[in-house]
This record gives C-alpha cells, structure tokens and sequence, in this order.
C-alpha cells in the first residue's frame, strides 16, 4: 500500500524498508573498515605514542628479522 505525500510523492514500505536495510549494511561495513584501520584515522593511543620510541623499536624489530 502506498502513502501520498503533500508533494504529490508517494512512498512504498516495501521500498524505504530496503533501503534502510542497504544503508544499514554500508553504514556496518564503514564501520569495520574504520575498525581495521583501512582509512588513516589515527587512535589514540598512537597519537600518544612517542616517535622515537617507535623508531628505536622499528629498527630494534629489523636488526632481528636480519640477524
């Protein structure tokens, strides 16, 4: 069944209720791709991280794989 609007639209259940769902999925996969660092947000413990503790780290870690 379909609901008039005051603009002269009309508005199928059927059709809103699908598109909340796609929504809803893309607004998930978003959601996980944040939460698997896919975009370049930075959390933060790693704003808090001192830089050169990380480098000296970093090569710490090299030194290693190469020995």
């Amino acid at each position: 069944m379909m609901k008039a609007l005051s603009a002269g639209l009309f508005l199928c259940p059927v059709v809103n209720t699908n598109t909340k769902q796609l929504a809803e999925n893309i607004s998930a996969k978003r959601q996980i791709a944040v939460q698997n660092q896919e975009y370049d947000f930075v959390s933060d413990y790693k704003r808090q991280a001192c830089l050169i503790q990380f480098f000296s780290d970093l090569v710490d870690k090299r030194k290693n794989i190469r020995s």
